[in-house]
C-alpha cells in the first residue's frame, strides 16, 4: 500500500506504542518497520497470530520473557575477533536459551504461533555448560571444572594457614612493632604494617612503603613459602577460569547460526506480543475485509484518543459508525468547529491503516474494511516559509498529489476542503475536486465549512452528507456522527452564547442569505429532534432495564417461595421418617425380646414389614421433592461432574469404576464410593457444594473427610455433621484427614473424638492409610 502524508494521521503514534510494548531490541526494530499492505492472506495470517497471542495472554499470562538485545550481532562480532566472552555476557545467552526452551513448550498449544516458532533451535549443551559454570552474580562456580575445584580447595586451605599465621603475629610479641593491628595484602602477598623505626625487628621482605614513609609493609620470612604457594594457586585459578571462558565462548561461536535463527524467530514473536498488548489496551477486535468494496465501521474509536484516556475512567471516546459502498463512496462532513469532524475523518483513515497492517482495531466485532492500494491525506496546516507555501498552497499541493494518483482502490481524506481562500472561490474549487473524485470512483471523506458542498449530495454520484450532532439547547457538540444529514457551523448561535453583543450577532444573522438561514434553521430543528429522540431512547433503555430488573426480582421471590414450600414439606416428611425409624428400632427391640422368650413373632414381623413399607414410601416422597436434573447416565470418567441420586448432591468423579461397578466420587470435602448406576452426568457444570449425607446413603460407602488447611474451630462443626451423617448412613468406620504438620490439629481432633458419643474408638492410620496424617474412627452401632 502506498501512503501519502500519513504522519498527520498519527499512524506513527500507533507504531511507537507497539514499539514500547515490544520487549526485545530486535522486536522493537521490527515493530518500527510495520507498514500497511494489501495482501489479504498475509494480513489474515498476522491477525491469526495476534488472535492466538491474545488467548495466550488471557489464559497463560503471555509468552515467556522476551527481553534480549542484539545477541546475534554481538556474538558474530566476538566470533570474528576471537575474543573471550565475559561471564555476565554469557549469562545473557543463558537467559536467552532458557527463553528458547520455554517457547518450545507452547508449540503444541497454539497452532499458528507453534508453526511460526517451529524453527527454534535449543542448544541444550551450551545452556547447561554456562549454568554449570557461572552463578547469577557472574562469578565462576567451583563446578565449572574438576581442576578449578581442586585449585580452589587448596587455595582455601593455604589462605586459612596464612590467616592463622598472621593472626598470631597480631596477638604475639610482633604486635608491638606494628603501626596498626591488622595485616594486609600487597601484590598478592600477605604482609604486616611495621613502623619505620622497628622494621629491623621483623625479619622478612619489604614489599611496599606508605605514602608518608612512616610504615613499611613486610612479608615475614617464615611465611614466604606459603605466600609463594598462594600466588601460584591464584595464577592457576586465573588460567583455569580463562580456559573455561574460552571453551564456553567457542561453544557459542559453534552455535552462532542457531542463535541468529532463534533471535529472528523470537523477535517476530515479540513483535506479535507487542501487537497483542496494543490490542488488549485498545479493547480492539479483529477486522474483516470486504470482497465487494464495502466499509462498515461499527462504533469505531480513534485509537490515539483511546490510549490517551485509557487511565481516566471518567472519560470515554464517542464512537463512530459509518458505512461506505460503491454507490455511497464520498462523505462530505459538515458541522461546527471542535465538533469532531477531523477526528471522524482520522478515525476512518487510522482504522483502515491498522486493519491493513494486520492489527486489531478499536471497533465492534464484524467491522468491515477495504484493503486500499493508496491512501492520500491532506490534514492540518503545513504552511512553509522556506518553500514560500501559504496555508492554501500547502493544501493544494497535497490535493494535487491525491487527484493525480487516486484510483478506484484509493482512499482520499481531505480536511477543511476549500479553506484558506475566498469562500466563494473555495466552494467552487471544493466542488470541482469532489466531482473529480466522484468520476474516479474512489472512496473519500471530506470535511468542510462551505455550505454549498452540502448540496452535492444527490447531485453528484456517490456523494453522501454527514455531520456531527450538535445540541442546540446547550450549544455544545455531542461528537456523534450522523449519516445523511448536513451540518451547520452554528457560528452566530455560538457567538451569542459566548456573549457577543446582540447588535453584532443580529446584524450577522441578517446578512446571511434567506436560503442559508432556512437551511440552518432546518438543520437546527433536525438536531434538536435527534437530541430529543436520543434522550427518549436512553430513557426507554433505562425503563427497560428497570422492568427487566423488576421481573428478575419477582421471579427470584417466586423461586424462594417455591423453595420454602418444598423445604417445609421435606421437613415434615423427615419428621415422619424419624418417627418411622424410631418405630423400626422399637420393633427390632421387640423381636429380640420375643426371641429370648421363644414367643410367636409372626404378628410383630407383619407390623415391621408395614412400617418398613411406610418408610420406603416416605423416602420416595422426599426424593420427588428433590428432582433429579436432566442428563445422561454418567460414564464414570475422572473429572466428570455428576449428580448422585439418593444422596441428592453433585460431585466430581475421582477414579474410574472398579470391577464391582463402584466409583469414587468427591462431594465437597467428602470422598465416597458409590454405584455407577446412581450417577447422572450433568449437562452443565455447576459449582460443587458441600452436601449433607442423606438417610438413604449407601451402607457400603467408604467416606473420608479432608480438613487440611482449616483451624479446629472451622473444622469442628463440619466434623460433628460428618459423624452424624455417617452414623445415620450405617457406616461403621470412617476417616478424617488432618495432615501431619505440627500435630496440633490432630491432637485437637482426637481430643474432640474422645468425648463424642458417636465414637466407639479411634486410631492413627496404617502406613497405607495415610499414617499419622489420618485418624480412623470406629462408630458405635445399635
Amino acid at each position: 500500500m502506498n501512503t501519502h502524508t500519513l504522519g498527520v494521521l498519527e499512524y506513527k503514534k500507533i507504531i511507537d506504542r507497539i514499539v514500547s510494548f515490544a520487549r526485545s531490541v530486535p522486536g522493537k526494530r521490527k515493530a518500527s518497520n510495520l507498514s500497511p499492505g494489501n495482501d489479504v492472506a498475509a494480513i489474515n495470517h498476522n491477525l491469526d497470530l495476534v488472535s492466538e497471542m491474545n488467548d495466550m495472554f488471557e489464559f497463560d499470562g503471555g509468552p515467556p520473557g522476551l527481553e534480549f538485545g542484539d545477541l546475534g550481532i554481538m556474538l558474530e562480532e566476538a566470533s570474528t575477533a576471537g575474543t573471550i566472552i565475559e561471564p555476565k555476557e554469557l549469562l545473557n545467552y543463558s537467559a536467552f536459551f532458557k527463553t528458547v526452551s520455554e517457547c518450545q513448550k507452547i508449540k503444541s498449544k497454539y497452532e499458528k504461533i507453534g508453526r511460526m516458532i517451529s524453527g527454534l533451535v535449543y542448544p541444550e549443551s551450551v545452556h547447561t555448560a554456562i549454568d554449570r559454570s557461572i552463578d547469577i552474580s557472574g562469578d565462576i562456580k567451583d563446578s565449572a571444572s574438576p581442576e578449578l575445584k581442586t585449585i580452589r580447595r587448596e587455595l582455601r586451605q593455604v589462605k586459612a594457614k596464612l590467616d592463622e599465621k598472621f593472626e598470631k603475629y597480631l596477638r604475639g610479641d610482633t604486635s608491638v612493632f606494628l603501626s596498626d593491628n591488622i595485616f594486609t595484602i600487597r601484590e598478592g602477598r600477605y604482609v604486616l604494617p611495621v613502623r619505620e623505626g622497628d622494621k629491623g625487628h621483623v625479619p622478612g621482605i619489604i614489599h611496599d612503603r606508605s605514602s608518608s614513609g612512616a610504615t613499611f609493609f613486610i612479608e615475614p620470612s617464615e611465611t614466604v613459602e606459603l605466600n609463594n604457594r598462594h600466588r601460584e594457586l591464584e595464577t592457576g585459578e586465573r588460567k583455569e577460569i580463562n580456559r573455561i571462558l574460552r571453551k564456553l565462548s567457542e561453544m557459542l561461536y559453534m552455535n552462532l547460526a542457531a542463535v541468529k535463527t532463534d533471535i529472528g524467530i523470537l523477535s517476530d514473536l515479540d513483535f506479535i506480543a507487542g501487537c497483542s498488548r496494543l490490542s488488549r489496551r485498545l479493547n480492539a477486535t479483529r477486522p474483516l475485509f470486504s470482497d465487494s468494496r464495502n466499509i462498515h465501521i461499527k462504533n469505531g474509536k480513534h485509537p490515539v484518543l483511546v490510549l490517551y484516556y485509557a487511565d481516566d475512567p471518567s472519560k470515554d471516546v464517542v464512537p463512530l459508525t459509518i458505512e461506505m459502498s460503491i454507490d455511497r463512496n464520498i462523505y462530505i462532513i459538515t458541522g461546527p468547529n471542535t465538533g469532531g469532524k477531523t477526528v471522524a475523518l482520522k478515525t476512518v483513515g487510522l482504522l483502515s491503516l491498522m486493519a491493513a497492517s494486520g492489527l486489531f482495531v478499536p471497533a465492534d466485532e464484524n467491522s468491515v474494511f477495504i484493503l486500499f492500494d493508496d491512501i492520500f491525506a491532506d490534514i492540518g496546516d503545513e504552511q512553509s516559509i522556506d518553500s514560500s507555501l501559504s496555508t492554501y498552497s500547502s493544501h493544494l499541493s497535497h490535493i494535487k498529489t491525491a487527484l493525480e494518483g487516486a484510483r478506484e482502490e484509493s482512499l482520499v481524506l481531505l480536511d477543511e476542503l476549500g479553506a484558506g481562500t475566498d469562500p466563494d472561490e473555495g466552494s467552487a474549487i471544493g466542488q470541482a475536486i469532489v466531482e473529480n473524485l466522484s468520476r474516479k470512483n474512489c472512496f473519500a471523506v471530506v470535511t468542510t465549512h462551505h455550505g454549498k458542498l452540502k448540496a452535492l449530495a444527490g447531485k453528484v454520484q456517490g456523494v453522501v452528507n454527514g455531520s456531527m450532532e450538535f445540541d442546540t439547547e446547550k450549544l455544545q457538540p455531542t461528537y456523534r456522527f450522523l449519516t445523511g444529514i448536513p451540518g451547520s457551523s452554528f457560528a452566530v448561535q455560538i457567538a451569542e452564547k459566548l456573549g457577543m453583543p446582540s447588535e453584532i450577532t443580529g446584524r450577522a444573522a441578517g446578512l446571511i442569505e434567506k436560503k442559508e438561514q432556512d437551511l440552518t434553521a432546518l438543520i437546527s430543528e433536525l438536531n434538536k429532534k435527534l437530541v430529543e429522540l436520543k434522550r427518549e431512547e436512553e430513557a426507554a433503555g433505562e425503563n427497560r432495564l428497570k422492568y427487566e430488573s423488576l421481573v428478575m426480582t419477582y421471579e427470584e421471590k417466586l423461586k424462594d417461595l417455591e423453595k420454602a414450600e418444598k423445604k417445609r414439606k421435606k421437613e415434615q416428611l423427615k419428621k415422619k421418617e424419624e418417627i418411622l425409624k424410631e418405630t423400626m428400632r422399637e420393633l427390632d427391640s421387640l423381636l429380640k425380646e420375643a426371641k429370648k422368650k421363644a414367643a410367636d413373632r409372626t404378628e410383630v414381623r407383619r407390623i415391621r414389614r408395614k412400617v418398613s413399607g411406610d418408610l420406603e414410601k416416605t423416602r420416595e416422597e422426599i426424593q420427588k421433592l428433590s428432582p433429579v436434573p436432566d442428563g445422561e447416565p454418567a460414564r464414570g470418567l475422572p473429572g466428570e461432574t455428576v449428580y448422585i441420586t439418593g444422596v441428592n448432591a453433585e460431585g466430581e468423579v475421582l477414579e474410574p469404576a472398579d470391577s464391582l461397578g463402584r466409583v469414587k466420587v468427591r462431594v465437597g470435602n467428602v470422598t465416597m464410593l458409590t454405584d455407577l448406576k446412581k450417577l447422572i452426568r450433568k449437562k452443565t457444570t455447576a459449582p460443587v457444594g458441600v452436601a449433607s449425607v442423606k438417610t438413604d446413603y449407601s451402607p457400603e460407602a467408604v467416606m473420608e473427610l479432608d480438613i487440611r488447611g482449616m483451624t479446629f474451630e472451622e473444622a469442628e462443626p463440619i466434623i460433628e455433621k460428618y459423624l452424624e451423617d455417617s452414623l445415620n448412613s450405617g457406616l461403621k468406620e470412617v476417616s478424617i484427614i488432618h495432615g501431619k504438620g505440627t500435630g496440633a490439629l490432630r491432637k485437637k481432633v482426637q481430643e474432640y473424638l474422645s468425648h463424642n458419643s458417636a465414637v466407639e474408638s479411634f486410631r492413627l492410620g496404617n502406613w497405607n492409610e495415610g499414617a499419622s496424617g489420618v485418624t480412623v474412627i470406629k462408630l458405635k452401632t445399635g
